[in-house]
């Protein structure tokens, strides 16, 4: 019986893997095991490092040293993701693939309810706060964005709560043997110029799209599909006594009047 082939990256490859998916979506658990399996990818996280220009500076670091890095960040929309992209294009050969987790509301929602020893957020309160922001102005990447690469990666797609070397590896394949995107177009200016706009309502069921197999979605806005909005999730109450998003929280946004996301840190 033959085995799957698995990802055992070749010493002159360089990878600016970006994940993307809600806070509780399982991105930082993900991270750690492949940069503990995977030490030429360095993991580079806002809520550790303090801010998105500290990341910015390691993420360059590694790459300038012939290393592959890992955005360890929610990357809810086009120009929170175009900083990463920028970045790889500076360094000739650096391939740039997105993973996604594709995890429910609910699951994130019930997550945030049990977890502790978070930097930033420190209770479930918050947690749960900035859990609602993040989907109603979270936006999935889109072909024209500049990756080479795109895997959507479900719960149910890795049920243990470990990686191994393996799971990480066969991950890795995934995104690999995944259609290439055809004519990658320029990313947008981070500061939000030639960003496409769109009503920001929840689809629903029948409006699901995503990604598969390079297929995309013009549908999707907010987080939906078999996610709640925050408004239909009963597993968590959010919006009453709730007003702000604690500074650092979910990777230093900041909330503006309407309650939405901001796309800038608070330290710009």
């Amino acid at each position: 019986m033959r085995l799957p082939a698995l990802f055992d990256p070749q010493q002159e490859e360089k990878f600016a893997l970006i994940l993307c998916g809600l806070i509780a979506s399982g991105k930082s658990t993900f991270a750690h095991a492949l940069q503990r399996h995977f030490p030429r990818f360095q993991r580079c996280n806002q809520d550790d490092l303090g801010d998105r220009r500290q990341v910015e500076h390691l993420a360059r670091k590694n790459l300038s040293e012939g290393n592959s890095v890992c955005i360890d960040r929610t990357n809810f929309n086009e120009q929170q993701r175009a900083h990463w992209v920028n970045i790889a294009s500076e360094f000739p050969g650096t391939r740039v693939w997105v993973i996604v987790f594709d995890t429910p509301y609910e699951i994130c929602a019930a997550r945030l309810q049990t977890r502790t020893g978070h930097p930033t957020i420190k209770t479930a309160e918050e947690g749960l706060s900035v859990l609602a922001r993040f989907a109603a102005d979270f936006r999935p990447p889109a072909a024209h964005e500049g990756h080479d690469r795109i895997l959507y990666l479900k719960p149910e797609d890795h049920t243990s709560p470990e990686w191994t070397a393996v799971d990480i590896a066969a991950v890795l394949q995934k995104v690999r043997d995944s259609p290439p995107i055809v004519n990658p177009g320029r990313p947008v200016n981070p500061r939000g110029r030639g960003q496409a706009r769109g009503r920001r309502t929840p689809f629903s069921n029948s409006q699901r799209g995503g990604i598969r197999g390079g297929q995309y979605s013009s549908n999707f806005r907010g987080w939906g599909v078999a996610h709640s909005t925050p408004s239909q999730s009963p597993s968590q109450n959010v919006g009453e006594g709730v007003a702000q998003i604690p500074k650092n929280a979910g990777e230093e946004v900041s909330a503006n009047a309407s309650g939405s996301v901001s796309n800038e840190t608070q330290t710009e």
